[in-house]
């Protein structure tokens, strides 16, 4: 049993840190995943020029119910590198 309970903590523990050993543009790649893709395909940076997001997000941000946060990070997400 106590093997158990170990093995589940440490399974735990590597899972709570293992998020911190991506980079700030990995960790917005998957908030975008996780928040965009339940309404719509995922969209690649490059699909859409810097001046179609920048006119896009502000809609998304609404209709998907982002915080601001989200909203910042998903957009240097999707600006970065963008056309």
């Amino acid at each position: 049993m106590k093997f158990f309970l170990v093995l589940m903590f440490l399974s735990i523990l590597s899972c709570a840190t293992s998020n911190h050993l991506l980079t700030e543009d990995q960790k917005n790649e998957l908030l975008y995943k996780e928040k965009c893709s339940g309404c719509h395909r995922l969209y690649s940076k490059e699909e859409f020029a810097k001046d179609i997001w920048i006119k896009t997000l502000p809609v998304m941000k609404t209709k998907a119910k982002l915080t601001e946060q989200e909203y910042l990070s998903i957009t240097d997400f999707l600006l970065n590198d963008s056309p």
